[in-house]
C-alpha cells in the first residue's frame, strides 16, 4: 500500500490494525471506490472477527442498498467458521433497516397452517445487506463472490 495514494488515509488505520488483511483491504477499497464507482465507501472494523470489511453503495441501480465486502488474499487460509463469524458480525452491525412490523392477530381468524419445512434453504432477509467476498490476487486482480449463510442450490444463483 502506498501512503501517497489519495485514498490511503481512509483505509491505512485498518490496514495497520489487520496486517494479514491489509493488502487485500486496500486493493478492494480502491477498486470499489475508483473502478466500480461505489458511493459512500467506508472501512468498518469487525474487531470480534479480527478483520475489517468495506461498506458502500453500488453505482447501479441509483438507489441500491448498502453492500458489504469482506476482502481477503487468495492464499489467506480461512474456514467456514471464520466466514460464518463475518456474516454474523455484519448482520449484527447492520440489522435490517425496514423489517416489517408484526401484524396484530385477529382472535376470530383461523390459525395459519404451518409452513412446510425447508431444512437446507436458508432464509434470506430482503433488507439485509448484500455481502461479498473479495478474493485478491498478488497482481491486484479481484474476484467477487456473494456470501450466503447456508447452502444455496444452483437454481437460486443468478446467472
Amino acid at each position: 500500500m502506498s501512503l501517497a495514494h489519495p485514498l490511503a488515509p481512509l483505509v491505512a488505520p485498518s490496514c495497520a490494525k489487520y496486517p494479514q488483511q491489509g493488502a487485500a483491504l486496500f486493493q478492494a477499497f480502491v477498486d470499489l471506490s475508483l473502478a466500480q464507482q461505489w458511493r459512500d465507501v467506508q472501512v468498518i472494523d469487525l474487531e470480534e472477527c479480527n478483520c475489517a470489511v468495506v461498506r458502500g453503495r453500488p453505482k447501479l441501480p441509483k438507489k441500491a442498498p448498502p453492500a458489504v465486502v469482506y476482502p481477503m488474499g487468495l492464499i489467506t487460509p480461512t474456514s467456514l467458521e471464520a466466514l460464518s463469524a463475518v456474516l454474523a458480525a455484519v448482520s449484527r452491525r447492520f440489522p435490517s433497516s425496514s423489517s416489517p412490523s408484526p401484524a396484530v392477530a385477529d382472535p376470530s381468524a383461523p390459525a395459519p397452517s404451518p409452513a412446510p419445512a425447508q431444512a437446507a434453504t436458508p432464509v434470506q432477509d430482503a433488507n439485509a445487506p448484500m455481502i461479498y467476498l473479495a478474493v485478491v490476487e498478488k497482481d491486484a486482480s479481484i474476484v467477487y463472490y456473494v456470501l450466503r449463510d447456508g447452502i444455496v442450490s444452483p437454481k437460486e444463483v443468478p446467472e
